[in-house]
Parts: structure tokens; sequence; C-alpha cells
């Protein structure tokens, strides 16, 4: 009977690797001497551990195991065929992948805990996918009022706060803008958490943005342009209009209305 049980595929690797899938791929099996193979059952433990089979068409010489995340590991990989008589043996060589590793999420819930005479505590939660690696530091960022920014590198800990003191450009309390967290595994950093603004007990107001002030500056000036844009649309209208009415009029009133109309738009 085992004869007549079809030879199993050949050279069987996982030939490409993406952050989400793992393309498996193999030689056809041989030609068999009894049944004609039916198809081909392709056999992996997932990455919780839970055995998969797939049914592939005989004339098929590669798959791809989808729904994966970055990191996942894809084991025991075989393939075997099957006629009416039933399964033959699995393939000689089993293989096993893992899918490439991705940049963190967004680390959660970034917030000020304490304030004290001039310093600053931050503390935020892990991102709940890391991307498939280990995260290895974080990046807490901020700027001062006059535009420094205030970089610090936390190694990746089960501590996750920062205390930030007094910059030295003043004695007498500080603020911090537009401050952030942001973590990184072996392939490189997340984006930036929802950003805030925090001072310290005794931080004085900021100064005017001068950042805003050319914004500001900006915006007048398009609106001038805008303005000025309308008005000549106007007058264009108007004289539209002026010249519609003198081509209904008597020869000497005409050329009186279109010079009227030049001098409309001229103005």
């Amino acid at each position: 009977t085992e004869c007549l049980l079809p030879p199993a595929p050949t050279r069987l690797e996982a030939s490409g690797v993406l952050t989400s899938a793992i393309i498996i791929q193999w030689e056809p099996p041989q030609e068999a001497s009894g049944a004609p193979i039916l198809y081909l059952e392709l056999c992996f433990f997932n990455p919780d551990g839970m055995i998969q089979k797939r049914r592939v068409d005989t004339a098929s010489r590669g798959f791809q195991i989808s729904g994966l995340r970055p990191g996942d590991t894809v084991t025991e990989i075989r393939i075997r065929s099957a006629n009416q008589m039933g399964f033959g043996a699995y393939c000689r060589r089993e293989c096993q992948a893992t899918t490439f590793c991705a940049v963190p999420d967004v680390p959660l819930n970034f917030r000020v805990v304490s304030k004290e005479t001039s310093s600053i505590t931050f503390a935020w939660d892990a991102p709940v996918f890391l991307g498939g690696a280990p995260l290895v530091e974080w990046e807490l960022s901020g700027f001062t009022p006059r535009g420094d920014l205030i970089v610090v590198f936390v190694p990746h800990g089960e501590a996750r706060e920062y205390t930030i003191a007094d910059p030295p450009h003043g004695s007498e309390g500080f603020w911090l803008l537009d401050c952030g967290v942001k973590c990184r595994n072996e392939v490189g950093w997340s984006k930036k958490a929802e950003t805030c603004h925090a001072r310290s007990l005794d931080g004085a107001p900021p100064h005017p943005d001068r950042m805003n002030a050319r914004m500001r500056e900006q915006n007048a000036r398009q609106r001038a342009a805008l303005d000025l844009l309308q008005f000549a649309i106007h007058a264009g209208g108007e004289a539209e209009k002026g010249a519609e009415r003198a081509a209904r009029q008597p020869a000497r009133l005409k050329k009186a209305l279109m010079e009227e109309a030049e001098n409309h738009v001229m103005k």
C-alpha cells in the first residue's frame, strides 16, 4: 500500500519574509506510479502554538502564510501529497521563519504627575504593540518659551517616568511647550505621543512665540491680497455691466457710458 501513496514535494523553504506574512515555496513531487495526486497539504504551527493545515492545489509551488504580526515565528512548516489512497509522507526537510520586526506604536497616557519648584515630572505607559522586538529607550522632549529644544534619553526599564529640572536659562521656574515622549526598538523610533504644555510651580508665563507672530503677519498679508482681489473682481463686474448698458443706448450716450466704465476700471 505504501508504494501507492504519493511522494512528497521537495526543496521546501521560506523564500520570503515580510512584516505580516511568510512566503513558502517548494518543488512539485515527482511523478507517482500510483493514483494521481489530488492536492497538497501544508502543515505548520502558528505563533500561538496551534497546528494549522492548509489544502493547496497540486499545480502550486508556493503559499503565503498571512495574518501575522511583526516578530511572529511560524515553526515546523511541512508539506505532503494526497491521493485517493491517502496521505504520503511529509517532505524530508521542514523549516521555520520569523516575520520582520517593525517600529513600536506610540507610548500611551503621557501625562504630568507632579510639579515642584523648578521641576516637572512626567510619566507614560508602554505601547501595546512593541513592533516584535524589545524596547531599547525612550526620548522625552519639549521646548522652552525661548525656542530651546530639551531632549532627554531614558533607558528602557520598569520605571516610566522622568523629572526635568530647571533648564539653564533662569532660576524663577520654567515652562515646557509641546512636551512628548516616543520609544525605540532595534528597528527605529515610534511616533511622538500626544504633546502637552507644562510649567513648574513657580514658572512664569511663557514669552510670545515668534513663530506665531510671523504667522499672524503672513495671515494679514494674505487677507489684504484677498481683499484687493475681491475689489478687482467687483470692479470688473461693474465695468461689464456698464458695457452691457452702453450697448443698448444710442451712439452718443453709448460712448459716454463706455468712457465712464473705462475710467472706473482705471481707478
